[in-house]
């Protein structure tokens, strides 16, 4: 069984000779797989994302899934690398977006990196990436 799934059992006694109970059954069974996602999976996913060929640190990266669920974002770690953990399976639109530095009396503003805009828009930014189960690696080098 694979992570994330969750095992239930349904027991359904059918008389012999009626059709009506088999296709209650059977529509029953098609609502449950798509309620539970039928086995959509999950991915997790590491990497790094530089800008110009630099390390992006103290950016988000965030995923969302096409069947929109929740996203889900990382912290991206000062070598570049990041690790997002439980994406749902199928294309997720990407986004990256950096802390605002502000600035506070005695406080050292964030060091940041100046990215394009549209890279905090996933609808924007291009970045996209294949899901599949299981782990798998996705690297982004952000051009501009």
């Amino acid at each position: 069984m694979s992570r994330g799934l969750h095992r239930f059992e349904v027991r359904v006694v059918v008389s012999h000779g009626s059709i009506m109970p088999r296709l209650v059954v059977t529509l029953f069974l098609l609502m449950i797989c798509t309620l539970v996602g039928c086995g959509q999976g999950k991915g997790d996913i590491t990497g790094k994302v530089t800008h110009k060929s630099k390390a992006l640190a103290g950016a988000t990266i965030t995923f969302y899934d096409e069947f929109e669920g929740p996203p889900v974002s990382s912290t991206i770690k000062e070598d570049g690398s990041y690790e997002a953990k439980s994406i749902t399976a199928g294309t997720a639109k990407i986004a990256i977006v950096q802390p605002l530095a502000i600035s506070m009396p005695g406080v050292a503003a964030p060091k940041t990196t100046p990215i394009n805009p549209k890279y905090a828009d996933r609808e924007k930014s291009g970045l996209t990436l294949k899901v599949a189960r299981g782990s798998q690696t996705h690297n982004i080098d952000l051009p501009d």
